[in-house]
């Protein structure tokens, strides 16, 4: 079993590098399972180009085809107690017993997003940063739950 490393022992004797946050694999683990809960986009939409048929289904050239990206993270089939924040869904092993196409908060194939490495780094340079300046505690007003919309 790897042994996961805090950011902390990672930055100890420097800053935040490329080369750190490429290191900090539990916090991939946790910006992974962020982006399954609350994925950026949240359908992906194609057009069919042909006329094509599979198990009895007939798509039409021209016809507009819709993936819920928020039905499949939330599936729990695939992952079981979706609701839970749980980053170990993205341990290495666990996420090889999975099909790719299963999660996409980027979307998948030749039109994924293009800055899709970019954003991710960004973000682990960012979340790094802040941890490594900061203490975070939650206080009697913390919300626990996010609420999106009121």
């Amino acid at each position: 079993m790897k042994k996961y490393y805090f950011i902390n022992e990672i930055l100890k004797n420097g800053e935040v590098s490329y080369e750190a946050v490429n290191e900090m694999k539990y916090l991939d683990m946790v910006i992974e399972e962020s982006l399954r809960l609350f994925p950026p986009v949240t359908r992906i939409d194609r057009v069919c180009n042909q006329n094509y048929e599979f198990e009895n289904i007939k798509v039409i050239k021209g016809q507009l085809w819709m993936a819920s990206v928020i039905a499949l993270h939330y599936d729990e089939e695939l992952y079981p107690n979706p609701e839970k924040f749980d980053p170990e869904r993205f341990r290495e092993q666990n996420k090889q017993s999975r099909e790719n196409e299963t999660y996409l908060p980027f979307g998948a194939g030749p039109r994924s997003c293009l800055g899709m490495r970019f954003s991710l780094l960004e973000i682990k340079i960012l979340i790094s940063s802040l941890l490594k300046q900061f203490k975070f505690v939650k206080c009697d007003e913390t919300e626990v739950c996010l609420i999106f919309f009121s």
